[in-house]
């Protein structure tokens, strides 16, 4: 309490802009009533978390009826919540844009039976998507109303519903020109990977090839302009377009869908189909809000509007046929409970063992915790990380080292894309926090000490010889993973892509790969990147792996730590452990998953319609 007053104090005019209060008020606040400032305290820190509100108090009622600038009461059923007045004003304005956009739903001008009959149609034309019974539903209601939102965990299929949907469109004589139509996501690297997963839908589907679709960020859809201080496209002047998809909802944070339906037109005036997708079981915004789980609250009792996914494709079968254990245990986080015990999941009993890793290695389970030989399920972190360099990270980087490109244009070649693209999906390592001994920052340094030993040992006339260079105090070598962490617009790389350092003739180069082909580019002309043999479960969120190993780090003892702790919930543990395909391994603390799974992440918002 005293840290942050202290805060206050030094900082009044950053607390002025966040709340809405006058400085004024705020001092009175501070040297005034002690109540005030519990509110200011409980208030800002809620925001911290993501929330928007905080359930009024009784012993505030008193103060509040005398109804402080910048403070705003709200009831929601029996509950009477407390906002900061700019936070509510966004909310409120979300909320009458949502309900704009349900209110001109009209009978459609399309016929259900022809979408059905061409649907029926692309389904038999070979090589096409055999679709579940709940996409196809999914399909015919999102062409019949302007406004849908199609929700369904990783792997059932949200993307090729939307193939699908855009090749119906063109064939009903619906589809808008391509400049009309709006990919959008609220990252750059998930905005390409919507782009590729359309595009690749749509080359199998055999029926619209639109090959100039290409994704963007919300914010470039919106074209944010600093010398304006916000969006070129606004509540003044709306997008120009008929088809906006909006992919990983769950992504997006209040104040950016605020902006992005207050830019399209009355529905009464221009009819624009907008389309949002995305997992409410996945990690919420960093920012505010919980923009998806809030639209699918309101709107699930309504009967339209939504389209829920349900039955996976990602996973295989497991060994026996049944559903893939990862399946399983991502139903059993969200529920809190074992199928056998009915009690929340324990590594310990619920997780099968496995003593060694490997890519050779047959694994007894789609999902095994990795313990040493002795029976010990917990490792120390330098343990865990010389196990997963020499078992399968080297593995990758010899492999890679080994591809001969002896002239830069063959990485044009659909063959190499094909093995690029193979190599970059088959293995990540992921976990929970970003800094600090036990994040990504401190095991990436600790790989990069053991890769750096690894390479000095290596003699240039050995076989499997892997090129390295040293550039700015940094060891670049064949077959090491590159993740961007700043955007360059000019060269189409985005934050969170990821690429590899390949061999092209007698130079090292970043190789990345861009709208289905490989582009290189020089190491010291790359904008701000890491080394990706890590990431964190929020850089992951999108993509998916054949084989994850999830490390799980100690939790952080100390109070000053207790934010970092919250990223041990049920949420990142589902995200985590659905980036897999084929395989998940995990390892590290069997403490962090019991607190994980104990933890789950409930933003209070008060959204209502």
């Amino acid at each position: 309490m005293k840290i942050f007053v202290s805060r206050l104090k030094e900082d009044l005019e950053n607390l002025k802009n966040i709340s809405g209060l006058k400085k004024t008020e705020i001092e009175q606040s501070l040297f005034g009533s002690s109540d005030l400032e519990n509110i200011l305290t409980e208030l800002w820190l809620a925001e911290e978390e993501g929330n928007l509100c905080i359930p009024l108090k009784q012993e505030w009622e008193s103060l509040l009826t005398s109804k402080p600038e910048g403070l705003v009461l709200e009831g929601k059923g029996k509950d009477k919540l407390l906002y900061f007045e700019k936070t509510f004003r966004t909310k409120k304005a979300l909320e009458e844009k949502l309900k704009e956009r349900l209110s001109v739903v009209g009978k459609s001008k399309l016929n259900e039976a022809d979408i059905v009959s061409f649907l029926d149609q692309l389904e038999m034309k070979p090589g096409a998507i055999r679709l579940k019974e709940g996409q196809k539903n999914a399909i015919v209601a999102t062409i019949l109303n302007p406004f849908q939102i199609i929700s369904g965990g990783p792997g059932t299929g949200k993307t090729t519903v939307v193939a699908y949907l855009l090749s119906i469109l063109k064939e009903l004589g619906h589809l808008p020109e391509t400049e009309r139509i709006a990919l959008v996501a609220p990252t750059g690297r998930a905005a390409q990977r919507l782009t590729e997963s359309i595009r690749e839908n749509l080359n199998k589907i055999d029926s619209t090839k639109e090959e100039i679709l290409r994704g963007q960020t919300i914010h470039s859809l919106l074209a944010y302009k600093p010398y304006l201080g916000g969006f070129y496209y606004n509540k003044d002047r709306y997008l120009p377009h008929d088809l906006i998809i909006v992919d990983e909802v769950s992504m997006v944070d209040i104040k950016l869908m605020r902006s992005l339906l207050e830019a399209l037109p009355d529905q009464r005036q221009k009819q624009v189909r907008l389309i949002l997708i995305g997992d409410p079981n996945q990690l919420p915004s960093v920012d505010k809000g919980a923009v998806l789980g809030d639209f699918l609250s309101v709107l699930e009792n309504k009967g339209k509007f939504v389209s829920k996914l349900t039955e996976s494709n990602r996973q295989k079968l497991n060994r026996s046929g049944g559903t893939s254990k990862i399946v399983q245990l991502a139903d059993f986080i969200l529920t809190n409970k074992s199928q056998d015990s009915g009690k929340p999941v324990s590594i310990e009993k619920d997780i099968t063992k496995a003593d060694e890793i490997g890519e050779s290695v047959s694994y007894p389970s789609e999902v095994v915790w990795f313990q040493k030989k002795e029976g010990f399920l917990n490792q120390s972190r330098d343990e865990i990380l010389s196990q997963i360099w020499k078992q399968y990270l080297f593995p990758q980087v010899k492999r890679i080292s080994e591809w001969k490109i002896s002239d830069p244009s063959e990485i044009k070649e659909k063959s190499l894309y094909d093995k690029f693209s193979s190599e970059l999906k088959k293995f990540r390592c992921l976990t929970t926090f970003r800094s600090g001994y036990w994040g990504v920052e401190g095991i990436q340094e600790k790989l990069s000490i053991i890769a750096s030993s690894e390479l000095k040992l290596q003699s240039k006339n050995s076989n499997g010889y892997i090129h390295k260079k040293l550039l700015a105090e940094r060891l670049y070598y064949s077959g090491l993973p590159v993740l961007i962490t700043e955007n360059d617009k000019n060269r189409k790389l985005f934050n969170g892509d990821i690429g590899l350092v390949l061999k092209l003739g007698e130079e090292l180069r970043a190789v990345f790969p861009i709208d289905n082909e490989l582009y290189h580019f020089a190491l010291d002309t790359l904008p701000k990147h890491e080394t990706a043999f890590v990431l964190t479960v929020h850089k992951s969120q999108g993509s998916e792996y054949e084989t994850v190993f999830f490390y799980l780090p100690d939790k952080l003892e100390t109070n000053s730590n207790e934010k970092a702790n919250r990223l041990l919930n049920r949420q990142i543990l589902y995200t985590g452990l659905t980036r897999a395909k084929v395989q998940v391994i995990l390892a590290g603390n069997t403490g962090s998953w019991d607190f994980g799974i104990a933890n789950s992440i409930q933003r209070r918002t008060g959204f209502q319609i």
